[in-house]
């Protein structure tokens, strides 16, 4: 495929609000867009003859970045339509700040899907095919070639991670935050959530719970799976202090039914328990 002519930048949540703002302004600059929503291309339409009426070539991938099939299919209909990606902009993300006020914080979690595993796995997506011939040797020319400028920073302060990405939401009551890292192989992992410290990988259906810490919670939890049929394939916890506050992620085989988890909310020490899909 022969290479597109203009820069191309892809915007998540470019259809209104901030994210058509900074589409305006990359069409402004001589850009080609990729804009990606959920809503249907009808209702968009306006806005994509806005950005097109600014001299841009413009291609609408309607998706949820949270959805691992809907962000294969935005990352094909890009490379389909202009065999290159020079820029993207993750704005997509959700906010819920009137359920924290509500006192249901576990609604947070919801936020995790879009606003970190959609960003991750959809720049993983992205850069894999962009950087496969760029090594230490040819990567300052290959930045060069794409007009990125390189600084390079020290510092004398050490952490626990080369990199972290912590998302937090704060509200008139509270703040909650969730942090993030990327490990080797590109294997994205969940580090901290609400301050208390654990390791667990994403994977494809897990259930988050918060509990106390106290004895047996664990193995009523397996039992309860394991009567309905249920494999475990990872269990991960973490805890604020010995008999306290405490959260697991548990990846398992399959999905949840709704039934197993009405019998998982209801075992003693568990606060609250909700599925989630990566």
């Amino acid at each position: 495929m022969a290479t597109h002519p203009k820069r191309v930048a892809l915007v998540t949540g470019g259809s209104r609000g901030i994210g058509l703002g900074i589409a305006e302004a990359l069409a402004d600059s001589g850009f080609d867009l990729a804009v990606n929503g959920v809503r249907e291309a009808a209702a968009v339409d306006e806005a994509i003859q806005s950005l097109i009426r600014r001299g841009s070539e413009v291609l609408y991938c309607r998706g949820n970045v949270a959805e691992a099939d809907d962000r294969q299919a935005i990352v094909d209909a890009v490379r389909a339509r202009f065999g290159r990606l020079d820029v993207l902009v993750n704005n997509a993300g959700r906010f819920a700040g009137g359920l924290f006020e509500e006192g249901d914080v576990d609604e947070y979690y919801d936020l995790v899907q879009v606003n970190f595993a959609g960003l991750v796995h959809l720049t993983q997506r992205l850069l894999r095919p962009m950087l496969q011939d760029v090594n230490v040797v040819s990567a300052p020319t290959v930045a060069k070639e794409r007009g990125i400028v390189i600084e390079e920073v020290t510092r004398e302060a050490e952490g626990d991670y080369d990199s972290l990405i912590t998302v937090t939401v704060t509200t008139e009551r509270q703040s909650r935050h969730i942090s993030g890292t990327v490990f080797a192989a590109g294997r994205p992992r969940i580090v901290n959530i609400k301050g208390i410290r654990m390791d667990a990988e994403f994977g494809p259906s897990m259930i988050y719970i918060t509990n106390l810490d106290k004895p047996g919670f664990i193995g009523r939890f397996s039992s309860t799976l394991g009567e309905a049929g249920i494999n475990i394939a990872t269990f991960h916890v973490g805890r604020e202090a010995p008999g306290g506050n405490a959260v697991a992620l548990i990846e398992i085989d399959g999905e949840l039914p709704a039934e197993v988890l009405a019998k998982v909310r209801a075992l003693p020490q568990v606060q609250s328990a909700r599925p989630l899909k990566f």
